[in-house]
């Protein structure tokens, strides 16, 4: 009985749809999305150093991590901090965004979730 309830359950997963947030085309856009945004906060920044500035425009339709990667070694401390602060700003943006999606899921890594206690 157990090796047919567990093969049931196994066609069930296999069947189903996962859901709409693990659409990879939608993923995809979003993180497009917030590149574009990343990439337009730098080049605000009025302190910004010509040489990033230049990379970033000239690889505007490219991956910007990548493009953040290869001369991140040779930014100054000023240039990382604007991408710091731009970072900052779009993932509180995102968060208070999905502020509600998450507003009744506990963390289960406390002891005291159920009740909302504090920690001692």
């Amino acid at each position: 009985m157990r090796v047919v309830f567990l093969f049931v359950v196994l066609i069930a997963l296999v069947l189903c749809q996962p859901p709409h947030e693990f659409n990879r085309e939608e993923r995809i856009k979003r993180r497009k999305d917030f590149q574009k945004q990343l990439a337009d906060c730098i080049l605000k920044s009025e302190s910004i150093s010509p040489e990033l500035k230049k990379q970033i425009e000239d690889n505007k339709d490219d991956d910007l991590r990548k493009v953040l990667h290869l001369y991140v070694t040779k930014l100054d401390t000023n240039d990382r901090e604007i991408i710091r602060k731009c970072r900052r700003e779009l993932f509180g943006k995102m968060r208070e965004m999905h502020r509600g999606r998450f507003q009744e899921r506990f963390n289960h890594s406390t002891p005291f979730h159920h009740r909302g206690d504090q920690r001692p």
